[in-house]
């Protein structure tokens, strides 16, 4: 093999490896901005799922909230029915901790 074969050898493969890496580090922006912390900000979700209950193995029962309304709806392998609706407060569901925090902080 001569050094020409291999310096060309060399340079596919520097190519090929720089190539990746610029794929990778493209990736990983874009997941970055998916997740809301770069430079691209999703719009605030409208839609919550608060709660999922099994009523047993094919029948569940589910409390969703949107915008300022929460609705209890019964789900079976043949339908989807609304159970009930109510309005409530806007502001977003606690993250799993707060409440705890909140309740120690209480006098």
């Amino acid at each position: 093999m001569d050094s020409s074969a291999l310096s060309s050898g060399v340079g596919l493969l520097a190519a090929v490896a720089l190539l990746l890496v610029l794929l990778a580090a493209a990736l990983w922006a874009l997941r970055r901005g998916a997740a809301g912390a770069g430079w691209w900000r999703a719009p605030p979700r409208r839609l919550q799922l608060v709660e999922a209950r099994a009523l047993g193995p094919r029948h569940r029962v589910v409390l969703m909230r949107v915008d300022d309304k929460e609705v209890l709806i019964g789900v079976s392998p043949s339908q989807i029915s609304v159970i009930d609706r109510w309005a409530v407060d806007p502001q977003p569901l606690p993250v799993a901790g707060d409440a705890d925090r909140a309740a120690m902080e209480r006098p």
